[in-house]
């Protein structure tokens, strides 16, 4: 899904900076710097508990156009606190990275993304702590065909 997600994304943020390049040619370092909520629910796989989170997300997106290439970068920071379904409090703290190549002539697309994301979960009491981490990578040629594709993900318990 994960994979399927960024392949999606990446076709999209081509898309967008086709359009913006043809309205801009000469961007050089456009820069989108938000804030907004956060929410979910995931399993801490040390001991089943379902956490339900809240938070805030600081989201820092970059853009270089360079020719027919445009460069993107995304940077992620989440604040959070949850709650257990077996009553225990944690604090969350993530970290998401993105960098996107993307060709925006129409006739040669192509791309490449990379992900990574760090997501900390430190318990606030008796349970264990718990680090999920993701990388993904794929890389698109022309025709749409992805010709290389890492999903990677895993969880850790810490004590």
């Amino acid at each position: 899904m994960m994979k399927r997600l960024s392949a999606v994304l990446m076709v999209g943020a081509a898309m967008v900076v086709l359009g913006l390049v043809q309205h801009a040619p000469a961007w050089a370092d456009q820069v989108t710097n938000t804030t907004t909520p956060v929410s979910g629910t995931v399993t801490n796989p040390c001991n089943g508990e379902n956490v339900t989170y809240s938070g805030q997300q600081h989201l820092l997106i970059s853009m270089t156009i360079n020719g027919n290439t445009a460069h993107i970068v995304e940077h992620v920071n989440v604040q959070a606190s949850g709650a257990g379904d077996l009553g225990n409090q944690y604090a969350i703290t993530a970290t998401e990275n993105v960098s996107e190549n993307v060709d925006i002539d129409p006739t040669t697309a192509t791309g490449e993304v990379t992900e990574v994301i760090n997501e900390q979960f430190a318990s606030q009491g008796g349970a264990p702590n718990f680090l999920v981490q993701e990388l993904v990578h794929l890389t698109v040629n022309a025709d749409g065909t992805i010709t290389a594709q890492i999903g990677n993900a895993t969880a850790e318990c810490q004590g």
